[in-house]
């Protein structure tokens, strides 16, 4: 998240899962952020699991199969928040 609003500093928002939700049903393809503003949404995966959290790097852990978990639990949600 850090390095994410680092790159794109004013020109991001971040977001929650409830925002996306919102998101998805005015209008999927809109950039607008819910603000009125054209930025760059943000959001971590995790949120979409109910954890708020970062996932850890597996490069730093050595845990690849749990990063992998993670990750795919995060897209799962994200597709089944995103097609409700």
């Amino acid at each position: 998240m850090k390095k994410c609003f680092a790159i794109l500093g004013d020109h991001a928002v971040y977001v929650t899962p409830i925002d996306v939700k919102k998101i998805f049903i005015m209008n999927p393809a809109s950039p607008i952020s819910l603000n009125g503003m054209i930025k760059a949404r943000v959001c971590r995966l995790m949120d979409f699991t109910g954890l708020s959290r970062d996932i850890d790097n597996p490069l730093l852990t050595g845990d690849f199969w749990t990063a992998y978990r993670e990750i795919y639990s995060g897209c799962a949600s994200f597709i089944t928040l995103a097609t409700r």
